[in-house]
């Protein structure tokens, strides 16, 4: 809701974590269409071999939240994510520098305080 207040022209918001990467060459503002709530896009992990999508990139609107527990979600005003997502051909990678995030408090093998189950 700051964020639409702050900035009420910007048409969409996309959320990233702060060890991704985007492929600026697959970023294109063409791809947006005012009626899709949420988009997803490709997130290639730090191996480089497999992927996951996040529909972290939305429409900006007023009821827009992002809710957190063990991963991140949008959610509107009524707590449900959105109903239409539609996949673009977006990416962003992984990166591990030594002091990301994941090392220091998410999912790193070196972290104590981790905020998410582990991946086996």
């Amino acid at each position: 809701q700051r964020a639409f207040t702050t900035f009420p022209h910007v048409t969409h918001v996309m959320t990233v974590d702060p060890d991704w990467v985007p492929h600026v060459d697959t970023l294109t503002k063409a791809d947006l269409e005012r009626d899709v709530a949420a988009y997803q896009f490709k997130i290639w992990d730090r191996s480089g071999v497999s992927v996951r999508y996040a529909n972290w990139l939305a429409r900006h609107a007023s009821n827009l939240t992002f809710a957190y527990y063990v991963h991140e979600d949008f959610r509107l005003s009524n707590g449900l994510p959105p109903l239409v997502v539609k996949e673009l051909a977006w990416e962003v990678s992984e990166v591990e520098p030594n002091k990301s995030w994941h090392n220091l408090v998410g999912h790193g093998e070196g972290s104590s305080a981790s905020r998410s189950h582990r991946r086996y």
